[in-house]
């Protein structure tokens, strides 16, 4: 533009006869000989193009106005164009430089014209995302697997951000989240910055994986104190079985839990090495609830191990039999001393038996001779968790010289009363036949003339004489003595025990046999004395409801072969409220033959029994009578007796079980003015 205004200026020069000097050089107007300067001298590069294309152009832009110089210039300001290298770190951008291109003839007339680079705007960047997230913290598995989680969607969302950019000069992507950034639950929003810049943009969005917590964990809080035994560890056990003893309880825990993503519970204890199998202390239960990485520390809970309570101790002791025992007596003895081998023990113990010399034989006969006499020395070790004890004891046998008094237990059967006579009438026979003369042992007394006084305690007394062939005599004098049982003791029932019905219902009998059952019941645990004592007890059946102030009389008979006693407990009908009435039992004793005279003698013997017992009965009157066996639950097993008897006419009935086993059985005797119950015990074998 300039050289058409200069053009322009030399034309109107030359109309108002402006002369050059002779020696001067005219430049011609439009001497470049381009028809628009301007435009021809102007490059316009392409947004984007790169490095080597910036410099070729630049290169052709510089040749443009090397081209433009012509012989007959003698100067120029070709060595100021700029170099192409100065500006390519800013020519990816919009970018413009202008040039002045200055030509000097040799007349010193200058002429100029300029020239402008420019490189074009790219266009704007554009693209889609990136967008938030929400998950649960239930969704992940682990903690690691939430950083995994954002990494997967800090991918996703630089994956679509690429596919759907364009614009710019290749435009790069960058976020950031490390590789290594650490992310857990606890991060519950997680904010990630992208950067999409180019060499003329850049452009920062945000986005926020967010994490919603779950419901907080609850839980019920384990017991602070386990109490455990060492006394229950298993004999070849050295160590508190910890993980037992805490199992139920975690069971507990982890059912209580609530709340949480998966929750699991578990527990940590350091062992305490003071603890042995003899020696108690504390252990420590930490308690945690772990759920997906996060954990609660719960109170802890002390296993208090007790010691064992004792020593173990053997015990014995040493037995001499009274002289001239009959054999069944020192065999009674014998099983007596044997029993009478025990311990106590720490924790019950194990006791490993040694002999010094001989064993304990399996009867006295073994080691020791009849009449005789003999020693068996028996050494009893007991070994126990903690110590070890010992006891020595002996059973002496003393030889039988002249003993001719006999005496047999209380209670002895009947063919141990016939055994023992069969052994008294031998003593007084052998010392008779040593004498070699006349003897009287034809009158020596018949056991068949005693034996029902032998039961219950009796004493009979014999002088045997015998007369030698010269004409002495001699004599010897023995008592055959049965030992008459204790008498029989027993606590009467208790108050406890009552009986409720409903207002409006009617006490029944089988209301009150199972009130006199379980009564029975006390008063077989407090029964001593007698032989084979048995509880027996009747009432006068019921006809029609009671009201408050009724009372009802059971007759109880505690019964034995030699003795008998009679009492009642009487139970009061009060009213506790509109509804319910209860029966209170009250106890009294009638002296002699009271309440259960009204029907007679009821006995059954033997009970306990191995086979078979008998049931004898003597009424005081003419009566139908059904005798009836139940077991516990009240059903049947056997009805001995269904028919009328008489009065004052004895009845025996047996009663062998068949298919039943060992056990308690309730027996009942239903007589026309009332009941009679009682225990059966059944113990088959023997056991």
């Amino acid at each position: 533009m300039k050289s058409i205004i200069l053009t322009t200026i030399l034309l109107i020069s030359v109309s108002i006869s402006f002369s050059w000097p002779a020696n001067s050089v005219v430049i011609p107007a439009n001497k470049f000989n381009v028809p628009s300067a301007v435009a021809y001298n102007d490059t316009t590069l392409k947004a984007c193009s790169t490095k080597e294309e910036f410099a070729a152009a630049w290169k052709i832009w510089h040749n443009k106005f090397i081209q433009l110089a012509g012989e007959g210039y003698i100067a120029d300001n070709l060595n100021e164009f700029p170099e192409a290298e100065e500006y390519l770190e800013q020519s990816e951008c919009r970018f413009s430089i202008s040039f002045t291109f200055i030509v000097q003839d040799i007349a010193g007339e200058k002429d100029s014209i300029p020239g402008t680079f420019s490189v074009e705007q790219p266009e704007d960047i554009i693209f889609e995302g990136p967008a938030d997230v929400w998950h649960q913290t239930c969704d992940f598995s682990a903690p690691e697997s939430v950083g995994e989680a954002v990494t997967v969607w800090v991918l996703e969302q630089t994956n679509t951000i690429q596919a759907t950019m364009s614009g710019g000069c290749n435009p790069e992507v960058y976020h950031n989240l490390t590789a290594s950034a650490n992310t857990g639950y606890e991060d519950r929003a997680v904010e990630v910055i992208w950067n999409i810049r180019d060499s003329c943009h850049l452009i920062t969005r945000q986005a926020v994986f967010h994490i919603n917590a779950p419901e907080p964990v609850t839980y019920e809080i384990p017991v602070d104190t386990i109490t455990f035994y060492l006394c229950d560890l298993g004999r070849t056990e050295q160590e508190v079985p910890v993980g037992g003893i805490l199992s139920p309880h975690l069971v507990l825990l982890e059912n209580s839990i609530s709340g949480g993503c998966e929750p699991e519970a578990a527990y940590y204890y350091k062992p305490n090495d003071d603890i042995t199998p003899c020696n108690g202390g504390n252990i420590e239960v930490e308690w945690k609830i772990m759920d997906m990485g996060d954990t609660l520390s719960l109170p802890l809970t002390i296993i208090h191990v007790v010691s064992p309570p004792d020593l173990t101790k053997a015990y014995c002791t040493t037995m001499t039999v009274p002289e001239c025992s009959l054999p069944v007596k020192v065999d009674s003895l014998f099983q007596t001393w044997k029993d009478g081998f025990t311990y106590t023990s720490d924790c019950g113990g194990n006791e490993f038996e040694y002999y010094y010399g001989n064993t304990i034989p399996e009867t006295w006969r073994d080691s020791i001779d009849e009449g005789k006499g003999g020693t068996i020395s028996y050494t009893y070790i007991v070994w126990g968790r903690c110590n070890n004890d010992e006891v020595t004891c002996e059973f002496v046998v003393p030889p039988c010289i002249s003993c001719f008094d006999t005496i047999i237990p209380a209670c002895s059967s009947s063919d141990q009363i016939i055994d023992a006579w069969s052994g008294w009438n031998k003593k007084f026979t052998e010392w008779a036949e040593e004498k070699q003369g006349t003897h009287n042992m034809g009158d020596f007394p018949v056991v068949a003339d005693y034996i029902d006084g032998l039961l219950c305690g009796f004493e009979v007394c014999f002088t045997c004489i015998s007369g030698a062939y010269d004409g002495s005599q001699d004599s010897v004098t023995g008592t055959f003595t049965v030992a008459a049982p204790q008498a029989i003791s027993f606590l009467p029932p208790g108050d406890t025990i009552g009986i409720e019905i409903a207002h409006g219902q009617q006490i029944t009998n089988a209301d009150i046999f199972g009130w006199v059952n379980a009564h029975s019941g006390q008063l077989y645990t407090g029964l001593s004395g007698g032989c084979i004592p048995q509880v027996n007890a009747g009432w006068t059946d019921i006809a029609s409801g009671y009201h408050s102030g009724d009372s009802i009389d059971v007759e109880w008979i505690i019964s034995d072969i030699c003795d008998t006693v009679y009492f009642t407990t009487t139970m009061y009908l009060t009213a506790t409220d509109t509804s319910i009435y209860t029966f209170t039992p009250g106890f009294y004793e009638k002296p002699g033959d009271s309440a259960s005279s009204s029907f007679g003698r009821f006995v059954v013997y033997p009970n306990p029994f191995d086979s078979n017992t008998r049931f004898n009965i003597t009424s005081l009157q003419n009566t139908k009578a059904v005798l009836e066996i139940r077991n516990i639950t009240g059903q049947l097993i056997d009805c001995l007796m269904d028919e009328h008897i008489e009065q004052d006419i004895p009845v025996s009935v047996s009663f062998q079980p068949v298919n039943i086993d060992s056990g308690i059985y309730i027996y009942r005797l239903i007589y026309d003015s009332g009941t009679i119950s009682g225990r059966l015990i059944y113990r088959k074998d023997g056991r």
